[in-house]
């Protein structure tokens, strides 16, 4: 899971400032449609691509999202691994983490 602001409007909408539905039950999780992808590596390794089980506000808190995936056995391994979010064509600036 990793956690992150900015990513746009979602399905319902939810009003900046005010906490994300999802906590209470028969809530709608507020989240962010297709087509969104996490590519992991790049560079002088191989990407892998990767679609996102959830992307969407974290339920509860105020426009925090969070993008829940898994890492796949094929992924690239080290200390700084490029990682970047595609959502709806806009691609995020890369972050490195790390992946044993």
């Amino acid at each position: 899971m990793i956690f992150a602001v900015g990513l746009g409007a979602t399905t319902p909408a939810v009003a900046d400032a005010i906490a994300s539905p999802g906590l209470a039950a028969g809530d709608t999780l507020a989240a962010i449609g297709p087509p969104t992808n996490v590519m992991l590596g790049g560079g002088f390794n191989p990407a892998v691509q990767v679609s996102p089980d959830f992307v969407g506000l974290t339920p509860g808190l105020a426009s925090l999202y969070q993008i829940n995936f898994t890492i796949p056995q094929n992924a690239p391994t080290g200390n700084s691994v490029p990682l970047t979010l595609n959502i709806q064509g806009s691609a995020s600036q890369q972050v490195n983490i790390a992946i044993q």
